[in-house]
């Protein structure tokens, strides 16, 4: 199953349209991410990627966060994900 989280990790980040992407499980298209910035200054992070409908995701590490990308700065509260 990580090779679709992969595979949908690719979308994200090829810029395809996010509310077109399903969930792997679910197969809903309520796929959601943040990218979360290391250390402040840095353009360097890693990236939460969760479905909304059955609350299942992953993360991936020590990512360079694109300029045009909205981020959660170093030390702001990051949102509350439950992962089944």
């Amino acid at each position: 199953m990580a090779s679709k989280w992969v595979d949908l990790f690719l979308q994200i980040i090829e810029k395809k349209y996010i509310n077109s992407i399903s969930c792997p499980f679910c197969k809903k298209n309520t796929i959601r991410f943040e990218y979360i910035q290391y250390s402040s200054g840095s353009n360097i992070g890693y990236m939460l990627v969760w479905c909304e409908t059955c609350k299942r995701g992953t993360h991936f590490s020590n990512l360079r966060i694109p300029e045009d990308e909205p981020f959660i700065p170093a030390g702001a509260p990051i949102p509350y994900v439950q992962f089944k």
